[in-house]
């Protein structure tokens, strides 16, 4: 299991929410990020995380 945190902006409100969740697998952490995303326009602010988990990343995507 992989426990990592992944910080996300909230345009609508402005504040950053932090979750911290355990994932089954490299997958599961990249289409949470993911889904995340596409359903609340929330910007991945912290990448890291990811890529410590192993999941690559667009450069296009980081945010650091």
């Amino acid at each position: 299991m992989t426990k990592g945190r992944i910080t996300f902006y909230k345009p609508e409100k402005r504040i950053i929410e932090k979750e911290e969740l355990p994932f089954d697998n490299y997958d599961a952490a990249l289409r949470y990020a993911q889904a995340m995303r596409r359903v609340h326009g929330w910007d991945i602010k912290d990448i890291r995380m990811l890529e410590e988990a192993g999941v690559k990343v667009h450069k296009y995507n980081r945010e650091y």
